[in-house]
């Protein structure tokens, strides 16, 4: 997840400033040359779209492994090794570049591929909802079971544990509800795009300029809500936020 959101500020954010410039100044002179802002918009496509992906199986495997920590608890080392990890994470990350890799090259028709990102795009956001669900039910479920355990019981530390997992899997669902914002707005448009099958008028370029824009700010959110979960630096940015006022 942070990979992918560095790589959205690094790369594909000045790509789409360079875009977005280009738009202006190809209605008048000096044009640019056609083959140099198809190279780029390519690029940028490419990019933008193995982000995307990355972002969304980072945050299905995030709640895939919230759950699993909270399931198996000590089975957990076990079962999820540093092997079987760095292999999941790979995989995703393969899988992030293929598919952008098949819509570059025309493997498939566009229709058919729409089809599959789409189906991807919803199945993610299902899982990883699905997941935080089971989440907040066993967490639930094992609050009732440590309520009435003795403070001097071992089964205690249990619990402090349990509720420690608890604040970071809520951490995580903040992550998931920022990326539920920023990324439902360009699904529902390009469905509709497609759907309608019509050429974008004044007001689809518009739109689509917008919900691009809150596609990429997604990648600044995250790392805000990680960093105000830290509570020295949840602290020290309501001290900045304070010191003028107290001035």
């Amino acid at each position: 997840m942070s990979v992918s959101d560095l790589g959205v500020g690094l790369v594909a954010q000045p790509l789409q400033i360079y875009l977005l410039v280009s738009n202006v100044n190809i209605l008048s002179p000096p044009h640019i040359w056609p083959d140099h802002y198809e190279a780029v918009l390519k690029a940028y496509r490419f990019v933008a779209n193995v982000l995307t992906y990355a972002s969304y199986f980072s945050i299905v495997a995030l709640s895939a492994d919230r759950f699993l920590v909270i399931r198996l608890q000590l089975r957990y080392q076990d079962a999820i090794t540093h092997k079987r990890a760095i292999a999941g994470v790979i995989s995703f990350w393969l899988l992030s570049a293929v598919l952008p890799l098949i819509r570059l090259r025309e493997w498939l028709p566009e229709d058919i591929f729409f089809i599959l990102t789409v189906t991807i795009q919803f199945i993610s956001l299902i899982t990883a909802g699905l997941f935080y669900f089971k989440i907040f039910l066993a967490l639930r479920q094992y609050a009732a079971q440590v309520q009435d355990v003795p403070v001097e019981s071992g089964e205690r530390n249990e619990a402090i544990n349990a509720t420690r997992e608890r604040k970071a899997a809520l951490g995580i669902f903040y992550v998931y509800l920022a990326l539920m914002a920023c990324y439902l707005p360009i699904i529902c448009f390009n469905i509709a795009e497609n759907v309608i099958g019509t050429e974008r008028t004044s007001l689809g370029y518009k739109v689509n300029l917008y919900v691009t824009i809150l596609l990429a700010l997604n990648s600044s959110l995250s790392p805000l809500i990680y960093c105000w979960k830290m509570r020295h630096i949840r602290q020290a940015m309501i001290n900045i936020l304070r010191k003028p006022f107290q001035n």
